[in-house]
């Protein structure tokens, strides 16, 4: 019993190993001379091995994955450096909104007569700008009685004498500073003299105004800024005086 030669105390093979001695056995010989291959070490013994020596243990497609999370990440923490997509709802999201559009009219004040029966006349004040914009529209300071036309209101170009817009005011609104808005705006810029103007029967007027009006980026002359032509039609006014009509222009910038 020295040598232990017992099949039950005999140590047991893995069961490729065994077949490969088998067939070396048979191939070599008793003694079974070939060799066999060493059993490959578990891959978590080869992953804390490479660990410990500085390897990235890491597949290739992790590593992947981790770049595509780490751009998400910057791009969650910084959203300008995400690309829109083709639809546009990631760019609107990072931009602001612009700032919404000023409006501008001019404040004359209370009128000292605030109804003047007449005849059909076209009354105006001469006004420029000093910044580009839109006119969008009249500001009318109506009598306190209506009008016995239907009053249209009108921005021209006093320069080149060319009608610019027109819109006809549909339900006046006695004694009130009525705003009009045209169709579609125009355009105006600095270096052009424009008339604001009103064609009516009834008007609200102050004589001898003082004169001249202003807002950020609209000014009216300083003298004899108001002009009126009598007609029976809308016209461009052509006779200056000091009188104020109260009507002005609703300028966007």
């Amino acid at each position: 019993m020295d040598n232990f030669d017992f099949p039950l105390c005999k140590a047991k093979e893995p069961r490729r190993r065994r077949a490969l001695r088998a067939g070396a056995a048979r191939l070599g010989g008793a003694s079974g001379a070939i060799s066999v291959p060493p059993r490959r070490p578990p891959a978590a013994a080869v992953a804390a091995q490479d660990a410990r020596a500085g390897a990235d243990t890491r597949p290739e497609p992790h590593r992947r994955s981790q770049r595509r999370r780490g751009v998400v990440t910057v791009a969650r923490m910084m959203p300008w450096l995400r690309p829109p997509d083709d639809d546009g709802d990631d760019l609107a999201a990072v931009l602001p909104a612009p700032p919404p559009p000023v409006r501008e009219t001019f404040a004359f004040g209370a009128p000292a007569t605030p109804d003047a029966p007449d005849a059909a006349v076209n009354l105006a004040t001469l006004f420029a700008v000093t910044a580009a914009g839109l006119v969008v529209g009249i500001a009318w300071q109506t009598p306190t009685v209506a009008p016995g036309v239907v009053p249209v209101v009108q921005l021209w170009n006093k320069d080149t004498a060319t009608l610019l817009a027109q819109q006809t005011v549909g339900a006046v609104v006695p004694g009130t500073v009525q705003q009009v808005l045209f169709a579609a705006p125009a355009a105006v810029v600095p270096g052009v003299n424009y008339h604001a103007q009103v064609w009516t029967d009834r008007y609200a007027f102050t004589a001898g105004y003082g004169w001249p009006v202003a807002t950020a980026n609209m000014h009216s002359a300083a003298v004899n800024p108001a002009a009126f032509l009598y007609d029976p039609a809308p016209q461009l006014a052509i006779h200056d005086n000091g009188n104020c009509y109260f009507v002005g222009p609703i300028g966007q910038f």
